[in-house]
This record gives C-alpha cells, structure tokens and sequence, in this order.
C-alpha cells in the first residue's frame, strides 16, 4: 500500500556444505606444473585440494566447497548443478574444492577464485558471508528517486518508523591539489542546468574488492573494473548517474557542454559510430566529442587499464531532449532512464561526493578539496511548498494528527518549518515529482493514512481475487506476446447471441450470461469466447492493413454455472493474417501459416520455463489437418490451426486464411502449481566467441515428426540453435519418405569450437539419428 509492489525475491549464495576458510599452506604438484596443493582450515579441520588460480596467497580467506555440495558447472552450457565428490586429479587426491563465482553461482568469473575479507572468521557457513536476498520491485514511472536504491529503504524506514542513516560524503582531500586546470562551460544551459566534476589522480585500474562485485551482480550488472563499477554502484545506490573519462584522453583540459554539430560523429563505448545532429546535447574537449550527454561515454576517453588519472562528472540533463535523443538513435541506457525523468540538479553533488568517497577509498586516489561545479541555475521547479493543516482533511475525507504528518514528511527527507495554518515544506533534491500541495498529501497518506481510513460495510459481495502468482503469469504471458510483436486487443466483455453464433460448433445453443440492464441493448450477453473478438478484429484490419496482422486479447470469458455466481476463467487468445513480414522488396512476402503460429506458442512458453506438446487433433472450428491441441503434462490446455473458410466468411474478412490459438490460462495456472514447475526465464548473456554452421538434408518416414528429430540433436552440448530450412516429398524422394533440410549452430560459451570438433558431433548426431529414426543421408 505505500506504492512500491515487490514484484519477486531471489535468494543468492544459499549453499550447504559450503564454508569460509584460510589457506594454511600452498605447495607445487607432483605431476602438473600449472596446479598446487594447497592445505585449507576451518574451524577445527584441516583440508588439502588440488587447486588451478593463480589468485591465491597464503592466509587467504577463501570460500571451501566441503564434498557433498551442490555447485554450479563452470563449464557447461546452461549452468548445470553437480555435486561435490573426492577425486584424484593428477594422482593426488583432492578433498573439497576452493571455489569461484561462477562455481557458486553467484557471477561469471572462473579466472580465479573468490578471496573473501581478511577479517571474515573461518567455519562459518557461506551463507552468512555472501548469502543476500535480491527485491525485484515493480517501480512507477512518477518514482524516479525509488531507482536508487536508497529511495526504496528511505520509504521502507518511514513505514516502519526509522530514520534512513546517512551514508559517508566525505573524503579526505588534498590542500596540494585543485580542479584550476581544467575549464568546464556550458553553451547552452537549457540543455544542462548543473555540472560537477573532479579530478582524481594517482589511481590503479584494477578488478572491484569483492563486496563491490558481489553486489553488482546481484541486481544483474557486469563488473568492470574499480572505476566503472564505483559509478555504476552509486548510481543504482543514489540514482544520479555519473561518468569517467580518462584525464589524459582530454585535450586541452577543457571540457565544454554544447550541441552537436550536423553530420557529427561519435564512437560510443559500446563501439558503435553514432551520426549527431544540432538536437543533440555532447560532452566536448578542445578538438572534438568525448561523450553523449546522460547516454553514453565515447570510446576516446575512455577509462582503460593503462588510466591513472580520471575526470569524474555528475551532471543533470534536459530530460526531454535525453529521451529524444536515445529515441533518435536508438540507444537507452540506464542513464537514460533516469534522467528522462527529470532529475532535480542538487541529486549530482551528491551522488558525485559518493563517488569521491568510494573511489578514494579503494583506490588510494588523490584529488581536490573542493569540486568544479557549473550552476546554471536556472530550475524552475518549486523548491518550496506550503502546506495547509486542512488539505489532508478536504482530500482524503479524514484527519490524520500533524504530529504524525511532521514525522512521517521528515522521515521522507522533507523539511519542515511551522507557519501559523501550517508548514513551508522544502522539497528534497531527490523527489522531482513533488510540486503541489496534494502530492504531500498522497506522501502522508499512503504512509500512515490507509490503514486508518474509516471501515465502511460494502454495499455487495467482495469480488474475488486471484493469487499474485497467478496475476503474474497473465502479466508475462502479455508481456512476451507483446515482445514477440504482437498487439493486444481490449474488447468489450458484452457480446449479441447473433455475434456468437458465428463462431458456434455446436448445433445446440449454449446458456448464456444475460444482463438485466445492458448499457447497450445490441450487446445484452457475456461473451463465451475470444474468439469471436478476435476474428472480428482481424476482419476489420483486413480491410484496411495490408501489413502482418498480429493481434491477441487476454480477458475473461463467462460461462453459466447453473443459477450460481458465473464461472469466469481467463483465457488467451491470438489471431495472425496476411503476410509473415512487413512488405519489403527484398524479403520474403509469403503469408504467414501454421509453423509460425506454432513458434509463437513455443517462445511463449519458452519464456516460463515450459516445453509444450502439440498433438494433431479435429476441431470443427479449425481446417481438417489443419489443427493440433497444446498439451502441458500430458493435459490439454488449448488448440490452433488455421479457421475454416466457412466460419472466416462470416465476418467479411479480406484474408481467408486466419489462425488462431487458444490457451486456457487457468487450466495452465493449475498444472504448473501442481507440478511445481514454474519459473520466471532470466536472461543469460550471449556467447561471445564465434557460430559455426552445418546443414544436414536427410530421408526420413513420412509419419515421424521432425519435431522428434530436433529433440534429439538438442541433446548435443555443442548445438545451439536448429532451423529447419526444407521440407519435401515427390520426385526424388522415395514413396512414404520425406526430404528435410535442418542447419545446425555451433556455438559454445566458453571456447571457439574446432572443425574437428564439429565433424565429431555431427557423426555422433547421424549415427545416433540412424539407430533411433532409420533415417538416410540424402545425396
């Protein structure tokens, strides 16, 4: 009720049988010179392993892996667990094992292993060194302050009564050192209406210490280095995003804050060359542009290993043209995010005064006493509000004691001053959304006032409610729909029995829901189905759309339960016409069919974690042959296929060939809680390293499905991705028999995979083929 929904919590770094540990002794191994024997202590045993990173010293506190432990494969391809087991490796016996983040499945990291603090006591489990718990919450847009997270716990400590404790912004500066030698201006101070800066130097490109990392990784970030990972901290800490440049990268020390030039170039961080025109704001030196303003760094000032020296800047940006220019070109950035939300200017100082602090602790930098800082002052946002005693009385229908208004506003960050009919209220630099009297008034109520609010008798039956794990399965099936390109419908529930009728396989009329007072007379039923929407949608844009028509609704249908409350079940429904692509004159401009209709399904259900079955069925609403049920856990839960061209007349549709499928949404809610099976998809970064592709055309039966095939071949660690390219049978191919034409990726996450290599998988594929399927090489 306070505004911010917790949307999931993951639990990271809960291991058994994993603890903290010393290394007590490292020696060499008998019979590898690239590995060690290293003898590790916890509390009161003694462990020697065989151990390969090069990372570790005498007296580290390291993580030890007892056997038993359930660690995750650094070398397998979708993060595989394995238990812990003794083994000998190279003749020497290894009792445990020193583990790296990746092995605890806490990072990518395999290089070395994790070096935990020196202060960190030995014996403990793990889980009370790494162990944290990740809030993912569900944010909206008029909170940009809750993307740091110190807006999170700042509400959470009003909530419960607590002060947020402040963090350290100081840093001991050097009376030697000043910013004088470089010149910063602002051409345009619509476009930036405050830049601060530092300069910091005498500093080591290194990896984060590991609390830092550790953290970073937990929300879904990379590491970089010390200096990237400082910003990027801060900024999800703080929300003001901050950027460094390498100080010997900047010519003339100088740096001017100006609009591009028409026909401008710039290579960002992310290597590509960026066309600017006048729009757009950039960060300059004296001969050309370092930086996209509140986007993105370019490469030429860049912070590499080589670096000693940064300049540090926070700054605050024009929040319209940010987002105008990410939009132009197509480039958003977690920069972006926030300052298009209209940051207040007083957040920089801070969150750059932060960023001083923690880079000068973990690196042992040098920098000035006071930072460079280019106030253009001209935020017109009110800085100041007064706030009447009587506006939460005449808003919210009921008083809440100013006491508790004055605690709760204070604990928000406000400050207050008394007046005689009530306070001047300062506005925190943090909370650009606050600039009339009733936005004080929402911040009090939906503090303390909710739960006070008068209890009243309602006047009819409390609706139900499903659960927040059920509404949020509805929200993800929307969201990947959506992702896949398609656009949802909203139609209205209310329906005409003639309407229905056009969709009606039965040759008896069902009962419908009939409304005793429609508010229109032609709609005087509750829809049944989709379906009929659906196509009724598709009809009306094929009179006017030549493009691909891809549409989906997500809504109740109503069913009679005999003179009881209405069963309401939610149902999914997807509709596709006209052509597979947008129109091109190099593409291809075939219409779209069945297979495409049936990947949908599988990126949809890919998505949640589950593999649907398809099983050829007969549905009168549906072409004959045309059709197939969707199973999960061997229960049917919908059907698509192509509408039969009798039904697809009857709404005076332009394109004959529709297709639709249908999905239960409760049916597939409640085979997923009673097999326990579902789990949000997360994102697994792409392989870097090179694809290689082989095509096999093979003879196979007419009655096996290539799906069988394919499930076959993805067994194969080193196949990545299968398409099928061809499908035949006719001339050529012998009677019963079918040609199909599959290209395999290549592809692996941690090594380029050698020719010979490839050439052993595919033989293993073939002759594991040949045994199961019968299947021939096709000359």
């Amino acid at each position: 009720m306070a505004g911010n929904e917790v949307d999931s919590i993951e639990k990271i770094g809960i291991i058994d049988n994993v603890y903290s540990g010393q290394i007590i002794d490292i020696s060499k191994h008998p019979n590898a010179d690239r590995l060690s024997l290293v003898k590790v202590r916890l509390e009161n045993e003694e462990y020697e392993v065989v151990c390969g990173a090069k990372n570790i010293s005498l007296n580290d506190k390291i993580v030890f892996a007892k056997e038993g432990a359930i660690l995750t494969d650094p070398y397998s391809e979708d993060s595989k667990r394995v238990k812990l087991k003794k083994s000998k490796i190279r003749g020497v016996l290894s009792t445990g094992m020193i583990c790296s983040s990746k092995e605890l499945g806490i990072g990518d990291d395999h290089e070395g292993v994790v070096i935990l603090p020196k202060d960190t006591k030995i014996g403990i489990p793990i889980s009370e060194v790494l162990g944290d718990v990740v809030f993912d919450f569900e944010l909206t847009p008029n909170r940009p302050d809750c993307l740091g997270i110190l807006g999170i716990a700042r509400d959470l400590g009003a909530i419960i009564g607590k002060k947020l404790k402040k963090f350290d912004l100081s840093y001991n500066g050097s009376d030697k050192e000043n910013n004088s030698n470089l010149n910063i201006t602002i051409e345009d101070p619509d476009l930036c209406s405050r830049y601060t800066a530092t300069i910091i130097k005498n500093i080591k490109i290194e990896p984060s210490p590991e609390w830092l990392k550790s953290r970073l990784i937990a929300i879904g970030e990379r590491p970089v280095n010390n200096i990237v990972d400082v910003t990027n901290y801060v900024m999800f800490e703080t929300g003001q995003p901050l950027h460094a440049f390498d100080y010997e990268k900047i010519q003339g020390n100088k740096i001017n804050v100006r609009r591009a030039n028409n026909g401008e170039k710039l290579v960002t961080l992310d290597g590509k060359t960026r066309n600017l025109d006048n729009s757009m704001v950039v960060i300059s030196d004296s001969n050309r542009s370092i930086g996209l303003a509140g986007i993105m760094g370019g490469e030429n000032s860049e912070v590499s290993d080589d670096t000693t020296s940064i300049v540090l800047e926070a700054a605050t940006w024009n929040s319209t043209n940010n987002r105008q220019t990410a939009k132009k070109l197509d480039l958003n950035s977690q920069a972006t995010l926030r300052f298009e939300k209209g940051l207040k200017k007083g957040l920089c100082e801070i969150g750059l005064r932060r960023a001083i602090n923690l880079i000068m602790n973990i690196t042992n930098g040098v920098t000035s006493k006071n930072i460079l800082d280019i106030n253009t002052d001209i935020n017109v946002h009110p800085e100041k509000i007064f706030f009447h005693y009587e506006k939460i009385k005449k808003v919210l229908g009921f008083e809440i004691k100013e006491k508790v208004t004055e605690e709760t506003l204070e604990l928000l960050g406000f400050k207050l001053k008394r007046q005689k009919e009530g306070w001047d209220v300062e506005i925190p630099c943090w909370r650009p959304d606050i600039s009339i009297q009733e936005d004080l008034v929402e911040e009090v109520a939906r503090i303390v006032g909710y739960d006070d609010i008068p209890t009243t008798i309602l006047s009819g039956a409390p609706p139900s409610s499903k659960s927040q794990d059920f509404i949020q399965l509805r929200e993800k099936m929307s969201d990947v729909l959506i992702g896949l390109g398609m656009y949802e419908s909203i139609n209205y529930p209310t329906t005409s029995v003639e309407a229905e009728k056009r969709v009606l396989i039965n040759k008896e009329e069902p009962k419908y829901i009939k409304l005793k007072n429609p508010v229109n007379s032609e709609f005087p039923i509750m829809r049944r189905s989709l379906i009929e929407g659906v196509l009724e949608n598709i009809a009306n844009n094929s009179k006017v759309w030549k493009e691909p028509i891809k549409i989906f609704e997500l809504g109740k249908v109503f069913h009679d339960n005999g003179g009881r409350k209405p069963d309401e079940p939610y149902y999914i429904v997807g509709g596709f016409a006209g052509p597979r692509k947008e129109i091109n004159w190099d593409s291809d401009n075939s219409d779209v069919d069945f297979y495409d209709v049936k990947g949908v399904i599988e990126s949809l259900f890919e998505e949640i974690n589950l593999e649907p079955d398809f099983e050829v069925s007969d549905n009168p609403l549906f072409v004959p042959g045309i059709c197939a049920s969707i199973k999960i856990f061997n229960e049917t839960i919908g059907v698509l296929g192509q509408i039969n061209l009798n039904i697809v007349e009857k709404f005076n549709s332009e394109i004959e060939k529709i297709f639709i499928f249908e999905l239960s949404v409760e049916k597939l809610f409640d085979l997923i809680k009673k097999n326990k099976k579902y789990t949000i998809k997360k994102f697994n970064e792409f392989s870097r390293l090179p694809s290689s592709y082989r095509d096999l055309s093979l003879i196979i039966n007419s009655d096996i499905f290539v799906e069988d095939l394919i499930d076959q071949i993805s067994k194969n660690r080193l196949v990545k991705n299968i398409n099928i390219f061809d499908v035949f049978e006719g001339k050529g191919v012998p009677k019963n028999k079918k040609a199909i034409g599959l290209r395999l990726t290549y592809q692996s996450s941690n090594k380029t995979i050698t020719s010979d290599e490839i050439n052993k998988s595919e033989q293993k594929i073939v002759k594991e083929l040949k045994n199961k399927f019968d299947i021939d090489i096709r000359e």
